[in-house]
């Protein structure tokens, strides 16, 4: 059996799209770019096309351990692939984050130790055998509204179903880097790897969601000072 990819999906190349792939090259991590197309742009990427997503890319890549899936334009990737094979999940995993989007109402009802309690599926994790039992429960009748935008139906089902859903809350793999929440948890660490300080993790992916700038991540990269929000 091969041992990981990382799968992504795109209607064309942007972004970071060509550096997050460099990135994974260099690393010896398998890559692999399925093309789509989104009548509607990212209104088209509900739970329901997510998941037929996800059906498709762990029944063709079958035969690897561990699958990663990620975004494209707006993600990077950091590390070895030694100490992400450690640390990847058996199960379905989901990336999380400081913010509770779209519908900011419904956070008292998401629980969990972290300040990175709430879903955000633009980055998920398990193996594919896991990932496929998975899906097959949420085909069960009593699972619905599945024509919502991917990320409200994730947190949806964790605050109103308090679904068992397991999440990446202290960012052992995955981190989604806030425009305006940072305060100084992520550091730099004496390998030059970005470090949770809050958890003592060290993610490996990085996901700049809503248009969340770079430079200041990047500065931190270079520089070791703290990732904090701008005043």
């Amino acid at each position: 059996m091969k041992d990981l990819i990382v799968c992504s999906y795109a209607t064309h190349r942007a972004g970071m799209l060509d550096e997050y792939e460099s990135q994974l090259e260099a690393a010896g991590i398998d890559f692999h770019l399925e093309p789509v197309t989104l009548a509607d742009g990212i209104n088209s990427v509900t739970a329901r096309w997510k998941f037929e997503y996800m059906r498709r890319m762990c029944e063709q890549f079958s035969d690897y351990s561990r699958i990663v899936l990620t975004d494209a334009w707006d993600v990077l990737f950091f590390g070895a692939k030694e100490n992400l094979m450690k640390n990847l999940p058996e199960c379905f995993t989901v990336s999380t984050e400081r913010n509770c989007w779209p519908e900011e109402q419904i956070a008292a009802g998401i629980i969990g130790d972290s300040l990175w309690r709430f879903c955000n599926p633009g980055m998920m994790a398990g193996s594919p055998e896991r990932i496929l039992s998975w899906l097959r429960f949420m085909d069960e009748p009593r699972v619905c509204l599945l024509d919502l935008g991917e990320q409200a139906w994730f947190n949806r089902l964790v605050a109103y179903d308090h679904f068992s859903i397991a999440r990446d809350l202290h960012t052992q793999v995955f981190y989604t880097v806030s425009a305006d929440k940072e305060c100084g948890e992520l550091q730099v660490d004496y390998k030059g790897w970005p470090w949770n300080s809050r958890y003592n993790t060290s993610p490996q992916f990085f996901h700049f969601s809503g248009k969340c700038p770079t430079e200041p991540f990047r500065e931190t990269m270079y520089t070791g000072k703290p990732l904090c929000a701008s005043a």
